[in-house]
This record gives structure tokens, sequence and C-alpha cells, in this order.
């Protein structure tokens, strides 16, 4: 029979999986020796498995990422940080003990620290790893998420924000996000992605930080819509790629946070909304709109898997287009389209 070899995880305790009766079992113990014991009781027969014992919140956490290593570097950073930062008095109880009760009071103090969408994705994940550990489904209660304010800027605002980051050192970056791209793939672009020949930008990869702070460029983005290619629709950007230096392989070299300042810079210069640089990729998608470009269009530029996502997060109606229509339906209720309508009708019968 071969020995089941344990590793130590991060919170310090040592963890081994063994398969017994086709059941994949998981056990945890302070010790690399109680673990591999353990581990051969099972394997041997000598010990049943029940679905009980102490694991603490920590632990679990560190199964359930070690379980998802081909996860994205992202999704695996946003996990550790909900581990370093929330339900912090669970995190060394016994998972098995915990009550429901006492996860709603847990869940209740977070709610006093933290936003109600943060909340939300912070339980969701505690619950699976809870629900994967113990197999059991707890139910809160979460407060009410509502609906963030989007912005993006209005189609008049449009010019003066690019007269405001004109000259500015993250111009390139900043241009690329109003052609629909994505923070992670803006990070990812090299010089060779931008085709200034055939005037087309290539978007194919990714670039995103893992747990450790770290810059992992990927092969592929968000999803197979993503991929895409994108003729260059700013004359600006091409006259940048043209003259810029290109001594380094990608675009965008340093902090990223960098670019958001400059961008809110920017937009408190033309005096217009503020916006990060992910609005600008909602920026696009509602010029898209006033444009009365075709949602399939918009959808393949924006590389959108689907289009209620476009529609629901991205695509908004700009406050001249919203009045423009306010107005025609005004005017059709007006007292002589009113009469004219009904003089028809009347004729008609």
């Amino acid at each position: 029979m071969k020995l089941p070899k344990a590793r130590q995880l991060p919170s310090g305790s040592w963890f081994v999986r063994v398969q017994v009766d086709g059941q994949t079992i998981s056990i945890t113990r302070p010790t690399k020796k109680e673990a591999e014991q353990e581990a051969m009781a099972l394997k041997s027969g000598a010990k049943k498995h029940k679905q009980s014992g102490f694991c603490t919140l920590n632990d679990a956490i560190d199964r359930y990422i070690d379980a998802r290593q081909t996860a994205s570097p992202e999704t695996i950073r946003g996990y550790r940080k909900i581990q370093a930062n929330r339900f912090q008095q669970a995190m060394t109880m016994d998972i098995y003990k915990i009550t429901q009760n006492r996860w709603q009071q847990l869940v209740n103090q977070e709610a006093l620290q933290i936003s109600p969408k943060y909340l939300k994705n912070s339980w969701m994940f505690i619950a699976a790893v809870i629900a994967e550990e113990t197999g059991e489904r707890i139910h809160v209660n979460l407060p009410t998420v509502v609906p963030p304010d989007l912005n993006f800027l209005e189609p008049d605002e449009i010019p003066k924000f690019l007269d405001a980051i004109r000259g500015d050192k993250f111009e390139i970056e900043i241009l690329l996000a109003l052609h629909s791209l994505r923070k992670s793939e803006i990070l990812d672009m090299t010089w060779n992605d931008i085709d200034l020949n055939r005037g087309l930008i290539h978007v194919r990869g990714s670039a995103v930080f893992n747990e450790h702070g770290k810059l992992v460029h990927k092969e592929s983005n968000k999803n197979e819509t993503s991929s895409r290619t994108i003729p260059i629709m700013i004359p600006r950007l091409t006259e940048l790629v043209k003259s810029v230096d290109k001594s380094s392989a990608y675009i965008h070299v340093g902090d990223p946070n960098l670019i958001y300042r400059h961008t809110v810079a920017a937009c408190k210069k033309a005096n217009v909304t503020i916006c990060s640089l992910h609005d600008l990729r909602r920026t696009f998608a509602s010029l898209c709109y006033h444009l009365k470009v075709s949602e399939m269009t918009c959808q393949r530029l924006g590389g959108w898997k689907d289009f209620m996502t476009m529609r629901k997060v991205y695509t908004k109606l700009s406050q001249r287009d919203h009045d423009d229509e306010v107005k025609r339906i005004m005017s059709f209720f007006s007292e002589g389209n009113c009469n004219e309508n009904c003089n028809e009708t009347k004729n008609s019968l």
C-alpha cells in the first residue's frame, strides 16, 4: 500500500487527501505524522471515516484553494484577500461546531464593516468552503445589495476628456480603454499587438495579479469571445504608437494603479464625470448605443460573452438621448398630435 504524503498548509497544519471506496477524504492535522497516520488508517480500513471532526475555517480555505490551482491567479488572490481580512473570528474556530445562528451573528458583524456587495461576495466564498468541507449548506440573511451608480462619459464629454489626456504619460493605455479593452488586456498588450500597417489592435491574452502581488501574464483572457481584433478608431492612438519609445516589450510598464489616478485626474481637469479605467470600457458601449451601432457589432468589438451582460452592466443611456426620447413621447401626446390621431381613428370606424 502506497504511503500517503502530507504537505504543510500556509496555516502551519498538515494536509493529505486519500481515496477510500471511491470517496475523496481530506485530512488536516497539527503535525505531518498525525495526518499521515490517519490517512493510512483510513486506507487500510483500520478506521472508518466520519463526516465530522476538527477543521478550522482557515484550514478549510487552504484546502479549498489547493484543489483549484488551475483557477485564475486573480481569483486565488481574491480568495486570499477574504481569508486575510474577513470573518477573522471564525478562522481559528472548528467549522463543524459553528451553528447556523452563530454564522448569522458573524455575518451581522461583518455587515457593520463592509459594503453589502463585498459581504455577499465574501459570504458566497465562505459558504462554498463550508459546503465542500462539511457537506452542509448554511443559509444566512444578507443585507440588500443596492446596484451602484455606474459611471461613464456622456458623448459630449468624450472630446473634453480626450483634450485633457493629450500628452499624458498613460495616454496610450487610456485610449486603449476607450477602444473597449479591459484593464487586464491592456496590461498584457505588447507593441506587436498593434498593427499600424493594417490599423488593427489584436487582443489575445491578459495580465492579472496573483496572491503574492506578482503580475502574471496569461495566454488567454476572460472568455472565448474576449480574443478579438479591433480597428484603431481613434486617430490619436496611431499617432502616438508611431512616435513612442518601444524599448520595452509591453506597452505598460510600472504600477497599474497610476493609470487609474491619471484617468481620474484627466476627468477632473476636463470637468467631466469622474471615471475609472473600467468606466471607459462602459463609455465605449454607451457610445455605441448613442451612435446606433448594432448590438452584434458592439458585442464583438468589446468581447462580451452575451448581450445581457453588455446591456445590464455596460450600455448606459446618455442624458441627451434620454431627453430626446422623452421629447418624442411628449410630442406624440401633444394636443395637435392627439387630435389628429383621434380624427384618424374616427374616420376609420
